[in-house]
């Protein structure tokens, strides 16, 4: 039995020494000298490239085209990105929104790094801006998707009406001023606003509106010149009713002038009352 014993120790202690010696090999294969010089190689690879990052490709030079309401140093000045900072690094989605919300008349900016050292910055602004009264009766100017841009003067531009506006800040959306209760009301008509006067833009009838009526999201109308009111309903099938309109305006005479009713409300068939 000792023998037995003895030769089984010796055998567990034999076992041992191959593993670790096979365990020593493999380590030695690991880190040969082909290996060790790959990992030297990629090690200054990733350090010439963070070197590069940190000495080259800097800010040199900032274009901005497309902007007419704004000057370049007032574009430059709110994206927040200086002359000096690293082109790689900077975020062009921060950049955009710092324009966007700075400028008011801004509608989308486009941030382009050009290697090595130039950004350029390109602004598309609002075309048309809609007034609205507060309140106080003051006037605000607005976008097509209720963004407040300045507090000029109704002059010049389309009167939307209907509703007033409550605590306008500059470069925030509008608000529906309403009752207690009634907010709901209230978000249904500036719904109904910004998707009529984005179809407005999209059916390129902007030059030949005068004012915009929103009473309620149901009640959507608007002056088409002095000579049409034109009645939509509620805001379904808005692209529909303005190309219906485009159809109904040719065949009326130039003297004419009345009401056009596009609501639908009692068939398919759009509806003119001449004016008495």
């Amino acid at each position: 039995q000792r023998r037995r014993d003895r030769r089984e120790r010796e055998r567990l202690d034999t076992l041992r020494e191959k593993q670790r010696r096979k365990a020593k090999h493999r380590t030695r294969r690991r880190i040969s000298p082909t290996a060790l010089k790959r990992i030297l190689i990629m090690a200054a690879v990733v350090a010439a490239f963070v070197l590069s990052m940190v000495i080259f490709f800097r800010v040199r030079d900032i274009q901005v085209t497309g902007s007419t309401y704004y000057t370049a140093e007032e574009v430059i000045a709110a994206c927040g990105i200086t002359k000096g900072d690293n082109l790689l690094t900077i975020s062009r989605g921060k950049a955009a929104g710092s324009v966007m919300a700075a400028l008011p008349y801004v509608k989308t900016v486009q941030v382009t790094r050009h290697l090595p050292d130039t950004l350029e910055l390109t602004v598309t602004e609002y075309d048309v801006t809609y007034a609205v009264q507060d309140t106080s009766d003051g006037y605000w100017l607005v976008t097509s998707d209720g963004k407040i841009t300045d507090d000029k003067a109704v002059k010049s531009h389309i009167l939307v009406s209907g509703f007033r506006i409550a605590s306008p800040v500059i470069g925030e959306q509008l608000s529906v001023a309403v009752t207690e209760g009634q907010e709901a009301a209230g978000e249904g008509q500036l719904a109904a606003m910004t998707s009529l006067l984005q179809e407005l833009e999209k059916s390129d009838l902007t030059k030949q509106v005068v004012s915009v009526d929103i009473p309620a999201s149901y009640e959507l109308a608007f002056w088409y010149g002095s000579q049409y009111y034109v009645k939509l309903g509620n805001k379904d099938d808005l692209p529909y009713k303005l190309e219906y309109l485009k159809e109904v305006l040719k065949n009326l005479e130039d003297y004419q002038s009345g009401t056009i009713d596009l609501s639908f409300s009692e068939g398919s068939e759009a509806r003119f009352t001449p004016n008495k």
